[in-house]
């Protein structure tokens, strides 16, 4: 069954975004089809007269944005003499960001270096706030805890022989 090829599939085969499969049975449809390749060519020949357009405004154009923009930014700029200005209409510029962040940045650096120097080690004399107590658990002691494993295993070999009888 030949697939009818609309002009939606054509303009995918000149932009290229049909898979190769699809590419393939329209490129033999093309060969075989007088009609079809006539409307091939003329997408073809749209595609290269838009190629050519420039798109750049003309100076006529730039100078008309740049005049809206700068009678925009004067109206902007003059404050209005019956309201005063007020908190919500401000607003922070980068520059002002940026100066807040490195400020809070190096509070927060300063901070820090202090009260890591400033809190005592555990060879000074001056008292902790919390006191350092060692859990006997988390102390490894190879000697030990062969010991353990042992005393288990003798206790498990006694479980085993008592089930067994």
């Amino acid at each position: 069954m030949k697939k009818k090829f609309t002009d939606e599939d054509i303009i995918r085969f000149l932009f290229e975004e049909m898979n190769p499969s699809e590419s393939e049975l329209l490129m033999e449809a093309l060969y075989r089809d007088e009609d079809l390749w006539k409307r091939y060519e003329s997408f073809q020949n749209i595609l290269q007269d838009i190629k050519k357009v420039s798109f750049e405004p003309s100076e006529g154009s730039v100078l008309r944005v740049r005049k809206f923009v700068a009678e925009t930014r004067e109206e902007q700029v003059k404050p209005d003499d019956s309201e005063s200005l007020n908190i919500s209409s401000f607003s922070f510029g980068i520059h002002a960001m940026l100066v807040t962040v490195v400020t809070l940045f190096a509070v927060v650096t300063i901070l820090t270096t202090y009260f890591v120097h400033t809190i005592p080690s555990t060879d000074s004399p001056i008292p902790l706030m919390v006191e350092w107590k060692e859990d006997p658990l988390l102390k490894w002691e190879p000697e030990s805890i062969d010991q353990q494993i042992e005393e288990i295993r003798s206790e498990l070999e006694e479980i085993k022989f008592s089930s067994a009888l």
